[in-house]
């Protein structure tokens, strides 16, 4: 279950949907706007479909398993947020924690995890790049039945593009581990 950006308070008493309101004025550049700052908080699970957090500091954030669809995260600060298993189906990526883009009929939207492992999202189907890349035609016929036109047309290309532009990996840095 998502949780409402209304029901969400954040440490300093507003809730999380004060902070959107607050974030549009201030991204139309309305009376009463001010900038999203967000960094370090606790926002699993929360529904965020459609949010415009374009230039928000989610710095730390932890955003594990939020739904983000269509959420615009361009120039966002994600550095260092949890994003695991965060649905971004349509999101705007910031293009560093998260990249973004579109062939057609579905978006597309990549992210790194801190293990390294490039994660692709396609519509609503979200699988490692690896899971892709040896996909059969049975289960990309599963999942809807225009997809396997679709991806033998840009199999390719999404793959090479993923490869070439990978995401930077989210969340805190792996710990050194120090051999004794």
């Amino acid at each position: 279950m998502y949780r409402k950006p209304a029901d969400i308070r954040l440490a300093d008493g507003r809730t999380l949907a004060e902070v959107l309101e607050q974030h549009r004025r201030w991204r139309r550049g309305a009376e009463g706007g001010a900038g999203a700052y967000l960094a370090g908080a606790y926002l699993a699970d929360a529904y965020l479909a459609d949010a415009n957090l374009a230039g928000a500091d989610l710095a730390g954030a932890d955003l594990a398993g939020a739904y983000l669809a269509r959420a615009n995260l361009a120039d966002a600060n994600l550095a260092r947020a949890n994003l695991a298993g965060a649905n971004l189906a349509g999101a705007v990526g910031n293009m560093a924690e998260v990249r973004s883009a579109q062939f057609e009929r579905w978006p597309l939207s990549w992210v790194c995890d801190r293990e390294g492992v490039q994660r692709l999202q396609i519509g609503c189907q979200m699988h490692s790049l690896e899971m892709w890349e040896r996909s059969d035609p049975r289960w990309i016929a599963a999942i809807d039945p225009a997809a396997p036109e679709w991806w033998a047309r840009y199999r390719d290309v999404v793959l090479a593009l993923v490869k070439a532009a990978p995401a930077t990996p989210y969340g805190p840095a792996k710990e050194a581990s120090h051999a004794r």
